[in-house]
């Protein structure tokens, strides 16, 4: 276009200008001067910046394509074609120019708004600089206690995504906060070196977060801001309406992490967690000792090593106080701080994993001198005391202060309820009164035990596997007027652990002398027994570890053949079978009447056969009874139509879970025990007529402490199958098959075994009475391997559904009639008649005819 053209151009401009009502001089500023060659000048000193130009982005990238045309559809560069009327170019001059100067204030409206609004996030930067300080830590979601920002996989790669995930305190859940000069925050990853960041820059809501090398952009800035409840906002400084977010408010593992506009939820509210808290020492606010550490709710629950285990990582939870050193702590002050060992094992209250996060598990585990074994106690003005984890300044926590056994310990935000109060009990007799087993440190599977479960004055006193029987069931009780001195009773004779004057340990009557007595010390975490009157302790002769070992006292030298662990037992162990002897005459035995499998069928006493009729498995109850479950019949010790009354039947019925089939088992400090009804604490089991013995009936009765009411429980096996059953089992068990089926023939006893499974986990699925071969044509002896099957054979009789197992060795039917599945011509089994192969009733025949395939192998013996 020439430059008359324009001119003419601009002379229709101003007068439309002038039309509008606007001042021509208002835009004099607007007018640039020509160059002669009609392109536009810029003065020489003019301040405007470059135009900083910027890689296309996904969003942008179509605006251009690769021939230099617009998205307009125009030339980038050049004239409008000149074949074009004056008219036309006149007019759309016009419009070009109007429309030019519209969109450059449009523009300069824009920038102006964007330079107000970084404005604005510049002084929001700068006003909440101060909210959280550089350093490093873990950033927990409002979500979830224990949900914190994780990069996914660990990884080290830019546009690695970030997620939410569980606490692991590992580099990939660790932030490094950083301000810049403007008090702009970036996190860095302290896995992956790398920083948090916006994908692509872009300001819009669901923009997804992920990790990219520092670039000190906007979209790796961010502004924390501090809210009442001092949980935070993370805010964009790509735009302030704009906040990180865990997507859809969920709280599960991998959970997306996005920006989203702020919305005050608590998919956006954030906890930072330092990974080094300042934690206060604290005074010496606890003396020298041990120590029960009560709740401040119920002071009967305390803190308790779950089931007395002696191992790392076992679990520290709210139990029933019982004395036992499972419950017993002692505080060791150093250097400001407290460790906290358990009496039972020598190991450190620890907090797992040394993790920040609240909900933290609170376990035992061997002394390392780390944090997490580092306490600072408190003493509160209510008498209590609060323990503060230096690991996380997280305070020592019931979980959601329960009280009930096994609630569980943990920590959790120093909140100041009483679930965080406890107090300290100062214990001076070191072993709690009661049942108990003992168990050598040097092989903790080993216990202490009175050989062969005697009763006799003087019986000896060994080490021996663990077993859960009375010969390893002892009470402990303090002495009278005697602190910290007890005495030891075995459970299966009445008689006490007494030192002879040899130095033999074994058991006695009572004596009242102090040959009797002992008093525990507590060394490595377990318990030292010295016998007051030598002033030696108890001793595992040679420090052996093998059953029968002998049980001595002998000079304390600290060795572990000197340690013993003491643990809590109940009277009965579930699941293992007694037979209940009655202390009137103790060959009685509670049985059920000829074995029945009936309901109702009575229960009696009869002189000891072994049977399962005479055998009852225990099933420990939640509420501290036991149901005992008859061996024989599976069914349960019952109080006929459950009445509460002197003289009630005692019956078998099925178990129903009911206070009829509930016992409670309690020691009477002799070697005895009372069998109380469910149904009423003053009924217990008893012997009608007070004389045990044969046919004698049982039922309950009100308690007089008669020899007929009191019983020892002597532990015992059963196996339901009878002993050719086992002998075969056995046998199965050493071989194996290409399938999942054993076929074993016994032709001693006659029977064929089916067996299914695999080489030492075989179970019966049949066991049949069959005939083998007679003396002059025996049955092939050897392992073999099931081959072709038909359907019958036979001249002059039928054999009906024959399978092959070696040769013309088959098994199949008995012998019929000719073609004939009803008249029988030879029926006998459970002989040696047939003339080598193994005959069995016809339903039996067809089962291996049909299921076993070929292949299965086949032991005859």
């Amino acid at each position: 276009m020439g430059a008359s053209m324009k001119s003419r151009f601009l002379s229709v401009f101003l007068a439309f200008v002038l039309t509008l009502g606007l001042c021509p001089e208002a835009l004099a500023e607007e007018v640039v001067p020509e160059k002669s060659d009609g392109t536009l000048s810029v003065p020489a000193d003019s301040t405007q910046p470059p135009v900083q130009e910027k890689p296309l982005s996904p969003d942008n990238a179509d605006a251009v394509d690769q021939d230099g045309e617009t998205s307009e559809g125009t030339l980038a560069n050049g004239d409008s074609d000149d074949s074009e009327s004056m008219q036309t170019e006149d007019a759309n001059g016009l419009q070009n120019v109007i429309g030019s100067s519209m969109s450059t204030t449009a523009g300069q409206e824009a920038a102006s708004m964007q330079n107000a609004e970084r404005t604005d996030i510049d002084v929001l930067a700068a006003d909440n600089a101060a909210a959280l300080p550089d350093g490093v830590y873990l950033v927990k979601t409002g979500l979830a206690n224990r949900q914190v920002l994780d990069v996914k996989a660990a990884s080290c790669s830019n546009y690695a995504n970030i997620q939410i995930y569980e606490s692991n305190m590992t580099n990939a859940q660790k932030w490094r906060v950083v301000h810049d000069e403007q008090g702009y925050v970036t996190f860095i990853n302290e896995g992956s070196g790398k920083a948090l960041d916006v994908a692509a820059g872009s300001a819009k809501a669901r923009t997804n977060v992920h990790q990219y090398e520092k670039n000190d952009t906007y979209a790796q800035k961010w502004i924390v801001i501090k809210s009442d409840d001092d949980s935070f906002t993370v805010v964009s400084a790509l735009k302030k309406e704009l906040v990180l977010d865990v997507a859809g408010a969920r709280s599960a593992n991998g959970t997306n992490v996005q920006i989203f506009d702020a919305n005050s939820s608590r998919a956006q509210s954030f906890d930072f967690l330092p990974n080094s808290p300042a934690v206060a020492k604290c005074d010496k606010v606890v003396e020298d000792g041990y120590y029960e550490i009560a709740s401040s709710v119920n002071g009967s629950y305390v803190l308790d090593v779950a089931n007395a285990s002696l191992n790392d990582r076992a679990n520290i939870r709210l139990y029933s106080a019982n004395k036992s050193p499972a419950q017993l702590f002692r505080f060791v002050y150093v250097d400001g701080f407290y460790r906290i060992e358990t009496a039972a094992s020598n190991k450190c209250l620890d907090v797992a994993g040394a993790n920040l996060v609240s909900g933290t598990n609170v376990q035992q585990y061997t002394y390392n001198g780390t944090d997490s074994q580092k306490w600072s106690i408190r003493a509160n003005s209510n008498g209590t005391y609060t323990a503060i984890s230096k690991a996380n300044g997280l305070a020592l926590d019931i979980a959601a202060g329960s009280m009930t056994n096994g609630a569980n310990v943990q920590v959790f935000e120093s909140n100041a309820t009483n679930a965080q109060q406890f107090n300290l009990v100062k214990r001076t007799n070191l072993l709690g009164e009661g049942l108990c087993t003992i168990r050598s440190m040097l092989k903790p599977v080993m216990a202490l035990d009175v050989v062969a479960a005697s009763t006799a004055e003087g019986a000896n006193v060994q080490l021996y596997e663990s077993n859960a029987s009375h010969a390893q069931l002892w009470e402990v009780s303090l002495v009278d007027g005697e602190a910290n001195t007890y005495t030891v009773q075995s459970v299966v004779s009445g008689k006490y652990l007494a030192a002879d004057g040899g130095g033999n340990v074994c058991q006695r009557s009572l004596s009242g002398d102090n040959t009797q007595w002992w008093m525990p010390s507590i060394a490595n975490g377990a318990i030292v027994l010295t016998n007051v009157a030598s002033g030696l302790v108890l001793d595992v002769s040679r420090a052996s570890t093998a059953n029968g070992a002998n049980i001595q006292t002998y000079a304390a030298n600290g060795s572990n053949a000197q340690q013993f662990a003491f643990s809590g037992a109940a009277p009965l162990a579930s699941g293992a079978y007694y037979m209940i002897r009655s202390c009137q005459d103790p060959s009685q035995v509670i049985d059920t009447a000829a074995a029945s499998l009936a309901n109702g069928a009575n229960v009696q006493t009869y002189t000891s056969n072994n049977t399962g009729a005479q055998k009852w498995k225990i099933v420990g109850n939640n509420d501290g009874t036991y149901t005992f479950l008859n061996a024989n019949s599976g069914k349960a010790l019952d109080v006929k139509s459950a009445q509460a009354i002197t003289g009630a039947n005692v019956q078998q019925y099925s178990s129903n879970n009911t206070l009829a089939q509930k016992w409670r088992v309690v020691y009477q400090h002799d070697g005895r025990f009372k069998v109380v009804s469910a149904l009423n604490d003053a009924l217990v089991l008893s012997v009608a007529g007070g004389v045990a013995q044969n046919y004698a009936n049982v039922n309950i009765s009100t308690d007089e402490g008669l020899a007929s009411q009191r019983f020892t429980f002597a532990k015992t096996t059963y196996d339901p199958l009878p002993a050719d059953q086992r002998a075969m089992l056995n046998k199965a068990n050493e071989l194996s098959s290409r399938t999942s089926w054993l076929i074993l023939v016994n032709c001693s006893t006659h029977k064929v075994g089916i067996f299914n499974g695999g080489r030492g986990n075989w179970s019966y699925s049949k066991y049949w009475p069959c005939t083998t071969g007679a003396v002059s044509t025996p049955t092939v002896k050897g392992v073999f391997t099931v081959g072709s099957r038909g359907l019958s054979f036979g001249s002059g009789y039928t054999c009906w559904y024959w399978t092959q197992f070696f040769g013309n060795y088959l098994f199949h039917s008995v012998l019929y009639q000719p073609g004939s599945m009803n008249n029988i011509q030879d029926g006998r089994l459970g002989i040696s008649a047939s003339h080598g192969c193994v005959r069995l009733n016809i339903d039996n025949a067809r089962w291996i005819y049909d299921v076993i395939p070929s292949g299965t192998t086949v032991l005859v013996y």
